[in-house]
């Protein structure tokens, strides 16, 4: 609170007091000062949590690019619906060509219809591509989608403290710790991690270089 809210409080119960004494009335003083601590309780709590939040958002800020993470997710999200639409195309004008194969095959037989199965094969090769491109690029990014949702779950295991055990990081992901320190050096390097530290002896994580230099 500043200097003028502390005068404005002052000022308040002093005129309250010096109306009482004036009028020789003090029945209304004791509940005009109790509206005063009131007001002024509720002042102080709207700071202190305006404070909080402000002080968690930088840590935060601190500890995380939200931006980069925000973005990258999007990014994975919209490849990943690429990539199924990629397959989906791939999929059906493969399974076109095929149908289209067998029946030639039943009607034609293979002496006959190996020639008219040959002339259309030209047109599948491009829709087998994109299936073989939808499959490969939708693993991919599920790969990555996945390793982001370990990352949430890994911060959501540091809300209460700056610093945390591998096992207990391990667990929450179901994995091994040697997995699971893997996997926090490459967010330390993809910056997701901002001031990401793991301890010599690979048993401990710190987010925050405060709590890695007080080790």
């Amino acid at each position: 609170m500043s200097q003028n809210d502390w005068m404005d409080i002052g000022k308040s119960i002093s005129h309250s007091i010096k109306n009482a004494v004036d009028t020789l009335d003090f029945t209304e003083l004791n509940n005009s000062i109790e509206k005063t601590v009131s007001s002024t309780t509720k002042m102080i709590n709207k700071k202190i949590r305006e404070y909080t939040n402000a002080d968690s958002r930088s840590k935060i800020n601190r500890k995380y690019n939200i931006k980069k993470i925000s973005k990258l997710e999007k990014k994975i999200k919209n490849n990943m619906t690429l990539y199924r639409i990629f397959s989906m195309i791939g999929g059906i004008g493969t399974g076109v060509f095929a149908l289209f194969s067998i029946l030639i095959l039943l009607i034609e037989g293979w002496a006959a219809g190996k020639a008219a199965i040959g002339a259309t094969a030209l047109i599948a090769v491009p829709f087998f591509i994109f299936l073989i491109l939808g499959i490969a690029g939708h693993s991919t990014e599920k790969k990555k989608d996945q390793y982001m949702r370990r990352f949430h779950v890994y911060i959501s295991q540091l809300t209460s403290s700056d610093m945390i055990p591998i096992p207990v990081l391990a667990e929450s992901v179901y994995s091994t710790n040697e997995a699971t320190i893997a996997d926090l050096h490459d967010m330390i390097a993809d910056g997701l991690f901002l001031q990401g530290h793991v301890n010599q002896k690979k048993n401990t994580f710190y987010s925050t270089n405060e709590a890695y230099e007080a080790s």
